[in-house]
């Protein structure tokens, strides 16, 4: 173990490098493809919970727990969005359409006009 706070980030990053094999060496849990990372999806109280993923099913699964939104969505070539009820990921151009309508109807009832 790490000095320091043992429930750090840190040290459950160097806890998964020293005692876990590559998670190249894994298929993603959720697409099959060659993992390359480790997802903490209980967080880093426990650091032999992980899942080994691909890159962009660990970056669907930050964006599902709402954490860095913005820099995932860029990381994705803002083809993915914020997450939906059900469950399904809205793209950024829906998410643009869906504001700019919200915007356009909040206008007119400010302008006291209904459309």
């Amino acid at each position: 173990m790490s000095r320091g706070n043992p429930f750090s980030r840190g040290a459950a990053y160097q806890n998964v490098r020293r005692y876990l094999p590559p998670a190249r060496n894994f298929p993603c849990k959720d697409c099959g493809k060659q993992a390359e990372e480790y997802d903490h999806y209980d967080g880093y109280l426990d650091w032999r919970k992980v899942h080994p993923v691909c890159k962009s099913c660990h970056t669907k699964r930050e964006i599902s727990r709402g954490k860095n939104i913005g820099k995932y969505a860029r990381v994705l070539n803002n083809k993915i969005g914020p997450r939906m009820k059900d469950g399904r990921f809205l793209s950024i151009q829906a998410t643009k359409q869906r504001r700019s309508e919200r915007a356009i109807k909040r206008l007119a009832e400010v302008q006291g006009c209904k459309s």
